[in-house]
């Protein structure tokens, strides 16, 4: 029978240690491996820092042999460790989030014909595998289709009035009938608007108008875009909204473009804009507020004089 000794000495680091430091190796006449296990794990650390590739190899070929185990051992793995690898895959997403976009990137470009190939010979798999994480996930889908359409809103929203102006263009005749079949859905909509106009009392004339435009230089107060053409003005906009009972007055007028005006619609500054740029604009209400009073005292001299 092999003596085993209580403690043994490290051939590498040379240092006694007690037994429990060392891998059991039944070749050894101690029962024990010469070197201690933090030693061998640094010498195989150096060991596949120096041959990468041709560990890689290994561990490929292993991998494409064992197929069948290894998938058994991961499965079993993620069972008993579910919460926790969960947690560590989001870690690594979040810290690697820009080189896996990268990679994603260059990947995309280099198996496009690939991707499209694949695509066409695989639609039935993919419709198929899409209904069913659908039904699976509906609140995940409604989220994500959301966070994707407040990313595109304001293009989706200029695509559509362009494709309205368009079909408006090309079919007046049934752009008539059309009108004439929803007559009562366009007399509520406008008497909806004049009774949100009233109930706040909004009287916003045209000379309020022309002051307005030419406070902000006739460009829009998010990106500064001028107007398209000399007869086609920016639309002035509720920087509160009206449907929140919000008046159109000097202290809530800006000037907006087409496409920050359709993503603005309804919704309130800080739900779609930074509180850097909300802060300017409001300051520069204020200056437009106190501005819009003194020529207004100033046509009061004028006129009693």
């Amino acid at each position: 029978m092999k003596e085993i000794t209580e403690v043994k000495i490290c051939r590498k680091c040379s240092i006694e240690k007690s037994v429990k430091e060392f891998s059991v190796d039944k070749g050894n006449s101690t029962g024990y491996a010469s070197y201690c296990r933090p030693c061998k794990r640094e010498y195989k650390r150096n060991l596949y820092a120096n041959n990468p590739e041709k560990y890689r190899k290994v561990a490929r070929d292993w991998a494409r042999k064992n197929k069948d185990k290894r998938s058994v051992y991961y499965k079993e793995f993620y069972a008993r460790n579910l919460e926790g690898m969960r947690d560590r895959v989001k870690e690594y997403y979040w810290n690697h989030r820009q080189e896996r976009c990268v990679k994603s990137l260059v990947y995309a470009r280099e198996h496009k014909e690939e991707r499209k190939a694949y695509e066409a010979n695989n639609r039935e798999k993919r419709r198929i595998c899409s209904e069913k994480y659908n039904l699976e996930n509906p609140e995940k889908v409604r989220e994500s289709n959301w966070k994707s359409y407040k990313k595109r809103a304001g293009k989706i929203a200029v695509q559509n009035r362009i494709r309205v102006k368009q079909w408006r263009k090309d079919n007046p005749d049934k752009l008539a009938i059309w009108r004439l079949l929803n007559s009562d859905k366009i007399a509520e909509h406008q008497r909806v608007r004049r009774a949100r106009k009233l109930s706040v009392e909004e009287c916003f004339s045209e000379v309020e108008e022309d002051f307005t435009r030419a406070f902000w230089g006739h460009k829009c107060a998010i990106c500064g875009q001028g107007q398209l053409t000399p007869n086609k003005r920016l639309p002035i906009d509720h920087w509160h909204p009206l449907s929140k009972g919000n008046a159109l007055t000097m202290l809530n007028a800006v000037v907006l473009c087409p496409h920050h005006n359709a993503i603005k619609y309804n919704k309130e500054p800080n739900e779609l804009f930074d509180m850097a740029i909300i802060a300017d604009i409001e300051n520069k209400l204020k200056c437009q507020e106190e501005e819009w009073i003194l020529l207004e005292k100033y046509e009061e001299k004028r006129k009693v004089n």
